[in-house]
């Protein structure tokens, strides 16, 4: 009962303050620092610390890209229990900043203050969004004593945004954006109430559309192989589940552009890709067919919270194996 009133205390202010604010990043932090000596670990937006043993190794492991993501953080308590040493769990930017050519175009063209600043702007975009993070050897948050920076042993990868997501590229300048994190993170009411900016977009972008199969290998080729030559981290990637939760499609012969059909392509494009650059892949599609599809799954991409340590238990997995966690 408590918890549900404190639920809705926080909610009522976000309304009326907005999220993500000063005064709670600096509460969150107090909580965290008052509860960390006991349960050796300290959270974040995004982001856990945690600790164990009475190692020195920090081991960082640094995730990128979409709605999935998120399931491995039930992983924690299974890595802090064979963990000597100190490690993060990171979740980095979002699906519609994940998309494989907004990733190397952050990387390969230093674009101008004066050319972005517009779009960064009036689409609300994060300050990172044509900065190459990913590619970056580590990476620092805030701990419970001040920042914290931690090496990137393990990338973390998601083929859902390439699978989605539609782009966008600029009439003049030719760069690339994601508008979907403009829409989704703002109160409809809100956007519906000046459509400047939705005429400003038509006016400065053309739709570029989906990845192809064939772009997303060749894309995800060049990143992976350029995380290995910056990083030297372990690559994981994540695939998507392929059925489609409540379709009683039973004839294609008149559906077009089947989503069912592109994410078997992508995932059978990721086994190619595999094979070719040595890297591991997150069965998503396995590990929730094994934990058996909810009526609370509204689609395929969006899992309810019961079936995330399923995807958990699958990543520790792996990081067992690959002696991350010895």
């Amino acid at each position: 009962m408590r918890a549900e009133v404190l639920a809705r205390g926080v909610r009522a202010w976000r309304t009326l303050a907005g999220k993500d604010t000063a005064v709670e990043r600096f509460l969150r932090h107090q909580y965290g620092r008052a509860t960390s000596r006991r349960e050796r670990k300290y959270s974040g937006k995004d982001y856990t610390i945690f600790w164990s043993g009475s190692g020195r190794q920090r081991t960082g492991i640094f995730m990128h890209g979409g709605c999935d993501l998120p399931s491995l953080f039930t992983a924690v308590p299974a890595m802090q229990r064979v963990l000597d040493g100190r490690c993060c769990l990171l979740r980095h930017g979002s699906i519609s900043d994940s998309v494989s050519p907004l990733l190397l175009q952050a990387l390969e063209i230093d674009w101008p203050a004066e050319v972005t600043r517009p779009v960064r702007e009036k689409l609300q975009l994060s300050p990172d969004y044509f900065l190459p993070r990913l590619f970056e050897p580590t990476f620092t948050v805030q701990g419970p004593a001040g920042p914290e920076t931690f090496p990137k042993n393990v990338i973390v990868l998601s083929i859902g945004p390439d699978v989605v997501r539609t782009l966008y590229r600029h009439r003049v300048h030719g760069y690339y954006v994601d508008p979907g994190g403009f829409w989704l993170n703002q109160d409809m009411r809100q956007v519906l109430a000046d459509l400047s900016v939705a005429t400003w977009f038509r006016k400065e972008f053309i739709p570029s559309g989906k990845v192809s199969v064939e772009a997303f290998s060749a894309n995800f080729e060049r990143i992976i192989t350029l995380l290995r030559e910056k990083t030297r981290a372990h690559i994981l990637v994540m695939n998507v589940l392929t059925v489609e939760p409540g379709s009683r499609t039973h004839n294609y012969r008149f559906v077009q552009n089947a989503g069912e059909i592109r994410r078997r392509q992508f995932n059978l494009a990721l086994v190619d890709l595999a094979r070719q650059l040595d890297f591991c892949i997150v069965d998503v599609d396995r590990a929730l067919k094994q934990a058996g599809l909810r009526d609370t799954q509204v689609d395929f991409a969006h899992y309810p919270d019961e079936v995330y340590p399923y995807i958990g238990r699958e990543v520790f997995r792996i990081l067992r194996d690959l002696e991350v966690f010895s």
